[in-house]
């Protein structure tokens, strides 16, 4: 068992990407916070920056392979069932409306992680030998063997602990299994509650992205005004341009407000996932299911 979790730790550290990863050149007034506290293992990857931001985890050809948000503590987890992160190269996006999008790669986060372990390294003093006297030890009293009393197998490192031990184990692996059918109950309950929310957060999605398609082919038309010198059509095109913005601004008002009844979902995925992780660990013939 222990084997396994080093296994699945293989990449585990706790760091600060101190650039901060590429940011989107699309201006808005604020940026989406830096990449700390990320954690890497073979199916996950967890980390914090910006609370209620939509976390995407693409390939190198960038093709997306898990997305999700961040809490309202802005800590977010990626599970991933058939890929090993530890040989694949891919990408973390975190967006936001309102702020510019970072972009953390692969090797950033490998880097810090590195330069994290090896900081820590330098930073940890080795333990000095004890220079305090020990002890003499009184030697045991010799007692007489008792038939009746005697219980082999419960003492040292008799056969008896790995019998309990066995028996432990398959006693969590049990009851870490009705953990994980409960969480995976209440996620999808919240899954289904959350649905027509889901549902109108991709409408506002939606009409952003054609409010700004529109907004380009009347700019267009202004240019050939101002070109012209028709003042009439200019003012139009103006006016035009004032109210596709104007409901560009309530999409993504309506939609930032909607993301905060999507915190208890998010909360209940990222305890399935852990959940399924720390099942894993203890039962090697699990395999975690990716959760959608």
């Amino acid at each position: 068992m222990i084997t396994g979790i080093k296994q699945a730790m293989l990449l585990t550290a706790a760091l600060t990407l101190a650039a901060g990863g590429e940011i989107s050149s699309l201006a808005a007034t604020k940026t989406i916070g830096k990449l700390t506290q990320v954690r890497v293992t073979k199916h996950t990857v967890a980390g914090k920056t910006t609370k209620n931001a939509r976390v995407q985890l693409f390939d190198a050809r960038g093709k997306s392979l898990a997305s999700g948000r961040t809490n309202h503590l802005g800590k977010f987890k990626l599970s991933l069932k058939h890929q090993n992160l530890g040989k694949l190269k891919f990408k973390l996006a975190a967006t936001k409306p309102g702020y510019r999008s970072r972009t953390f790669t692969s090797q950033q986060i490998n880097k810090a992680i590195t330069q994290a372990l090896a900081n820590q390294a330098a930073t940890t003093p080795n333990k000095p030998a004890s220079t305090k006297p020990v002890k003499p030890v009184a030697p045991a009293r010799p007692t007489s063997p008792s038939a009746g009393n005697h219980r082999p197998g419960t003492s040292g490192n008799s056969g008896g602990n790995a019998a309990d031990t066995g028996v432990n184990v398959s006693k969590l692996v049990l009851a870490k299994r009705a953990e994980v059918a409960a969480a995976k109950a209440e996620y999808v309950r919240l899954t289904q509650k959350i649905a027509p929310i889901r549902q109108r957060i991709d409408a506002c999605s939606t009409n952003i992205r054609n409010q700004v398609a529109n907004r380009e082919v009347v700019k267009k038309d202004l240019a050939d005004a101002i070109a012209r010198q028709d003042t009439a059509a200019i003012q139009l095109a103006n006016q035009r341009i004032a109210n596709i913005n104007q409901s560009i601004y309530a999409s993504q008002d309506e939609r930032a407000d909607l993301y905060k009844y999507l915190i208890p979902w998010d909360d209940a995925r990222t305890k399935l996932s852990s959940l399924m992780d720390e099942l894993e660990s203890l039962d090697k013939t699990y395999v975690p299911e990716e959760i959608r």
